[in-house]
């Protein structure tokens, strides 16, 4: 999940560019509290056990791509790597091979709570 701006500005020749920032956010266990949950017993979708949730919770959403500036809010779902498996799990968790990653992901559901 990323926090991205895009915007127009000039090379070094004076030419439009379109300049790219994406801030990445950490994902982290939903808490009680989160999506107006008071206690575990309102819990009926199991956000604090199954959903990750924004560690920062301030976005911006701003303009369109034609624009000069726009904010928006990306989330991407990608193929395991190893390496940054490593460094999150200290080398404890081992990414499936292709094939089975790309027969997880023809049934791959992405659940959006607000």
């Amino acid at each position: 999940m990323t926090q991205n701006e895009y915007k127009w500005g000039r090379d070094s020749r004076g030419d439009p560019i379109f300049i790219k920032e994406k801030n990445r956010t950490e994902l982290v266990p939903c808490e009680i509290g989160r999506l107006g949950i008071n206690n575990e017993d309102d819990d009926y979708l199991g956000i604090s056990t199954d959903f990750l949730c924004p560690k920062r919770i301030n976005y911006e959403i701003q303009g369109v791509f034609s624009g000069e500036l726009s904010k928006f809010i990306q989330i991407s779902v990608k193929e395991c790597s190893q390496k940054q498996l490593d460094l999150k799990y200290n080398k404890t968790k081992k990414c499936m091979n292709e094939s089975e990653i790309i027969r997880v992901a023809g049934h791959l559901k992405l659940y959006l709570v607000f």
